[in-house]
């Protein structure tokens, strides 16, 4: 199952169409979900976080096993984090 939540944690989408054995990379991929967020999507605009200066890309969040792109970031590896807390807090 695939199922991006927003900010507040409402589900967007759900995707249940695959075979257990595979993968979520995979299953994303030939998803109709992956293939809509990852050439139809339009995303705002990039803007300044609130409160701040920082201006920053809208992107989708995932777990590790997904492929990096500019429209989907991913956690630093596990490996990375245990060895700067930096990158732990943000995987947290």
């Amino acid at each position: 199952m695939l199922a991006p939540v927003d900010h507040n944690y409402k589900f967007l989408a759900v995707d249940v169409g695959s075979y257990g054995s595979e993968g979520d990379a995979g299953m994303f991929a030939k998803s109709p979900l992956g293939n809509y967020l990852s050439k139809a999507i339009k995303f705002p605009p990039p803007g300044p976080v609130p409160g701040t200066q920082t201006v920053l890309h809208y992107v989708i969040l995932e777990d590790e096993t997904f492929k990096l792109t500019t429209a989907l970031m991913k956690p630093y590896p596990h490996d990375q984090a245990e060895a700067d807390i930096d990158r732990a807090i943000y995987i947290y």
